[in-house]
């Protein structure tokens, strides 16, 4: 083609060196920029207000995430000394994942939703954003996939505890399902949705007014994509909440320097 153009809400994240240089290597650099303030200012997005909601780990969720942290620090070190193969590679994803899915999931995060729950009504167009893994260790002896407990069933369970009328929406359900979650969605049977990562990106959803998002992530990408979730203007709809679940109380504030000032990031974005 004689004109090309590259058009994206996030285009890349500021950490993914490797899809920006491919990017700009088939499109060239950015010509022009419409940001989040600017879509708040033309009207285009609605105003909202963020709710930050400070948790901490407890004493052996701290040590599993040192661990893990441990694990990968001497991954990338053998990286930039020598280079992984396509196993260890591998493995690294495995263990950033991980590491992930256990920030996800830590106590702290559920109580404190439960308590935030126990001052509200049930009130629809409420969105819930989970991570996707479960609540106790995965390195647990004697315990089976059956019997550990998803973070997403924990959140419903207290969604539920607590009076909501809530469906799950998952890549567990089927497309069917999905779709008829949204319609309950939209006309009030239901007063929120609990979801994973399947509503990220591609599903338009204008009426929802408020979000909580327990599932940590630095990924700036992610981040911009959920929000934009619950910005869209709608009917009725003055202005919307962001409730974020922040890390930010540690034990020792030198060994989780990283991780808290990566949470800082995000609510700065």
């Amino acid at each position: 083609a004689q004109y090309i153009m590259g058009l994206s809400a996030t285009p890349w994240s500021k950490e993914d060196q490797e899809s920006q240089a491919i990017l700009k290597s088939y499109y060239g650099d950015i010509v022009a920029e419409y940001t989040l303030d600017d879509a708040l200012n033309d009207g285009i997005l609605c105003p909202y207000s963020y709710h930050i909601h400070e948790v901490s780990m407890n004493h052996p969720e701290e040590e599993i995430y040192l661990k893990l942290t441990n694990q990968i620090s001497a991954m990338y070190a053998k990286k930039m000394d020598q280079g992984l193969s396509a196993e260890e590679r591998k493995m690294l994803e495995f263990l950033l994942f991980k590491r992930a899915r256990h920030l996800d999931a830590i106590e702290d995060k559920f109580e404190t939703l439960g308590k935030i729950l126990a001052t509200k009504k049930p009130a629809p167009y409420k969105l819930f954003y989970c991570g996707s893994g479960f609540q106790v260790d995965e390195e647990e002896e004697n315990i089976t996939e059956e019997e550990r407990l998803k973070t997403i069933d924990k959140i419903t369970m207290i969604l539920r505890d607590n009076g909501w009328k809530i469906s799950k929406f998952t890549s567990d359900e089927s497309h069917t399902t999905r779709i008829r979650v949204l319609q309950d969605f939209t006309n009030t049977k239901i007063d929120a949705i609990a979801a994973i990562k399947v509503l990220d990106e591609g599903f338009d959803i204008p009426m929802c007014n408020e979000a909580y998002i327990t599932a940590s992530s630095s990924n700036e990408r992610q981040w911009v994509q959920r929000r934009g979730r619950i910005l869209r203007t709608a009917e009725d709809k003055d202005s919307a909440i962001v409730h974020d679940f922040v890390i930010t109380k540690t034990s020792e504030p030198k060994s989780f320097q990283s991780l808290v000032a990566k949470e800082i990031e995000r609510m700065e974005a």
